[in-house]
């Protein structure tokens, strides 16, 4: 019994692990002289029709991204954090992503 349990133990702790990861810069950092302008959220969301046919499912980050800068008033974002979310649906799941931020313009 006590085998079973510290095995079961080892593999929640190896799937929390997969599941975690460092934090990565996806984008340069913002050039110095820049203005911050407001935190701002995007979200964009696709179908997987029937788990194999994707439906606006690729450009989902970049669509959230665009959103979420164009909300901010800004030019870009900085200190960005990014979610991914899925749900079943009757024809398939879908995947959103919601991508928040501070939104920055060039200083002048």
């Amino acid at each position: 019994m006590k085998r079973m349990a510290n095995g079961l133990l080892g593999v929640a702790t190896l799937v929390t692990i997969g599941c975690s990861g460092p934090l990565t810069r996806v984008a340069p950092q913002p050039p110095e002289g820049v203005a911050l302008t407001k935190e701002a959220r995007g979200t964009a969301c696709g179908v997987n029709l029937f788990g194999v046919i994707p439906i606006s499912v690729n450009d989902r980050a970049e669509r959230a991204y665009r959103q979420a800068v164009e909300r901010s008033g800004g030019s870009g974002l900085t200190n960005t954090s990014v979610v991914d979310r899925w749900y079943w649906i009757y024809v398939g799941h879908m995947v959103c992503t919601d991508i928040s931020g501070i939104g920055f313009t060039q200083g002048g």
